[in-house]
């Protein structure tokens, strides 16, 4: 599908599913009851607490229904983003009937029909007829997601959004909806209940938001949703998602659930400390959230890459390289695992660097996190140093008969790794890394079809020279000679 294509659906959608629902009843005598609900007190056959009614209500969808169950269910320290993800999984299956919702029956007054939800799917009470405290943060996660849900990115139906307080690793098919309930890796999840579940884990969605740690990597709401449920959208949901599955297993249990289930946080292993112009190799394990397929190859493949801005926020490198996916077609919710190459900025300093997704066509250059949702990068704050040598050429060429040849020459008592970094303008071509030994020399060329500038970065002291001389003098720049 090309890409203006599915930026008009992800419009229409998000136009759809913010319409009313009470409008899809147009046609019944009767009018459904969006912001009100009913729910049984009695929930099963052997009568338990206040069994005097079979129903309670009604009582507000959001402030009372969404918010109570969110209370009941979900982690004591569960933050905002865990919170979030709740109240839209709470609020999506109220919509369903069992077993794929807390729905049991309607009840009709007047003219106005309410659905009756059943406690044993959704606690709206305790066991003991109570309820926790609605905390502000509970109200907050409510209210900044109101009347948000789960549908089908395909027939816009509300999904099967079951959830579970833990889920294993990984997370098991659901029969009830094959389509949304797809079982992933979850490797925040240390598995030491050895049992596997379908759908959501309400302690899972706590331990990917963990933070405070060196290295962590926190998800988003949207982020969460995505990784537990397939093929799914919402408003402010783009088509086009990711997200990564590295874990700080050698930090350690981070977080253990009520049932006794541990779970680490999750991690971003870019290196926190790099140096001017160097290349760095980065283990990566990622997953296709999205609504489409990912290619390798054809048309508009997809690619992992990343952003480098400096401490005021401020772009300094819009286009990284670029990291294939290593296989032909990865499927919506499948993940694989890649060592993705990146290049530190050529001056020292703080800066954020920011990983993101691609998918590109020549110079028409889609970006995961410019596709209109401002979908979530994985931020890292890295402090750049200087490199033992850092020299600039800037004109290289291989084109039109013009073939540069960069020559290195080791003069130091000790092998250096060197990288060679081709920049066309702004955006980062490619990059190649040398091991020369003591007292050697070696002679590269720029890519094929290559013009634009080369930086050369060292840990030892090297001396960098280019041949044929280009059309205008430029001598070689040290950094450290600024």
């Amino acid at each position: 599908m090309k890409r203006s294509t599915k930026r008009l659906l992800a419009l229409f959608i998000a136009t759809l599913i913010s319409l009313p629902i009470w409008y899809t009843y147009f046609a019944a005598p009767v009018r459904a009851s969006v912001s009100e609900t009913y729910v049984y007190v009695c929930n099963d056959p052997g009568g338990n607490w206040p069994c005097g009614i079979d129903r309670f209500g009604p009582v507000s969808y959001e402030s009372s229904y969404v918010a109570h169950i969110l209370a009941n269910e979900w982690p004591g320290e569960a933050s905002d983003q865990s919170l979030k993800a709740g109240a839209i999984a709470i609020r999506t299956f109220g919509w369903r009937s069992i077993p794929c919702g807390a729905v049991d029956n309607y009840y009709t007054i007047g003219d106005t029909q309410y659905r009756v939800e059943n406690n044993y799917s959704q606690s709206y009470w305790l066991p003991d007829g109570s309820q926790n405290p609605i905390l502000t943060k509970h109200t907050n996660a409510v209210d900044s997601t109101a009347e948000v849900t789960l549908r089908n990115h395909t027939t816009y139906d509300y999904v099967c959004a079951k959830y579970k307080a833990d889920c294993g690793n990984p997370t098991a098919d659901g029969d009830d909806e094959a389509w949304t309930l797809v079982g992933v890796p979850d490797p925040v999840d240390s598995d030491n209940g050895g049992y596997y579940l379908e759908g959501l884990s309400q302690n899972g969605t706590h331990a990917w938001e963990l933070d405070g740690y060196a290295g962590a990597a926190p998800w988003d709401y949207r982020q969460i949703l995505t990784h537990y449920y397939a093929q799914v959208t919402m408003i402010g949901l783009s088509f086009d998602r990711w997200t990564w599955l590295d874990v700080d297993t050698a930090g350690g249990i981070r977080y253990t659930g009520y049932s006794g289930e541990q779970y680490y946080g999750p991690l971003a292993h870019t290196p926190q400390t790099m140096q001017t112009g160097r290349a760095y190799d980065v283990p990566f394990h990622i997953q296709n959230t999205g609504a489409y397929q990912w290619n390798d190859t054809g048309s508009y493949p997809e690619r992992l890459s990343y952003h480098w801005y400096d401490s005021e926020g401020d772009l300094v490198t819009r286009d990284g390289l670029r990291t294939s996916l290593g296989t032909d077609i990865v499927y919506q919710s499948r993940d694989i695992h890649l060592q993705a190459r990146i290049v530190a900025p050529f001056h020292p300093g703080s800066y954020i660097l920011a990983w993101d997704m691609v998918s590109e066509e020549g110079t028409d250059i889609f970006w995961f996190s410019d596709s209109g949702n401002d979908w979530p990068t994985q931020d890292i704050t890295v402090d750049v140093q200087p490199s033992a040598t850092l020299v600039h050429l800037p004109y290289v060429r291989n084109s039109g008969g013009w073939v540069s040849t960069i020559t290195i020459r080791n003069y130091s008592g000790s092998s250096a790794e060197v990288d060679v970094t081709y920049m066309a303008g702004s955006c980062t071509d490619s990059s190649f890394s040398y091991v020369l030994s003591s007292g050697e020399t070696r002679e590269v060329t720029p890519p094929a079809d290559f013009f634009g500038s080369a930086w050369a970065a060292a840990n030892r002291d090297i001396t960098v020279s280019v041949y044929p001389e280009p059309e205008q003098v430029f001598l070689p720049l040290m950094l450290n000679s600024h």
